[in-house]
């Protein structure tokens, strides 16, 4: 074996290893490009934390009234949604 065989090998397992990364570069780039503002992004995720609390929380106090007996933790969790979303519903617009 040749020392330039060696290399050539040496190159193209360097060349294997950087592949990936090189894609994964590209995607992340694309990705950043075509996604929507990065402040709308975290209005989104702050309103769907602030949802998710607010179930939660609904929830807990359905479960709190039932004596937390166990069971029921699902149907709290569905109706706690449905009582929200009314209330959202019967708010006036802008709040």
């Amino acid at each position: 074996m040749s020392r330039s065989s060696g290399t050539r090998r040496g190159s193209m397992k360097v060349r294997l290893l950087l592949l990936p990364l090189v894609g994964l570069a590209v995607y992340l780039l694309f990705r950043q490009a075509s996604s929507p503002s990065r402040v709308r992004d975290t209005r989104s995720a702050s309103h769907s934390e602030d949802r998710h609390r607010q179930i939660a929380e609904a929830a807990y106090y359905r479960a709190e009234l039932r004596g937390f007996a166990p069971g029921f933790d699902l149907a709290d969790w569905f109706a706690a949604e449905q009582d929200l979303a009314k209330r959202s519903l019967s708010m006036p617009c802008g709040g």
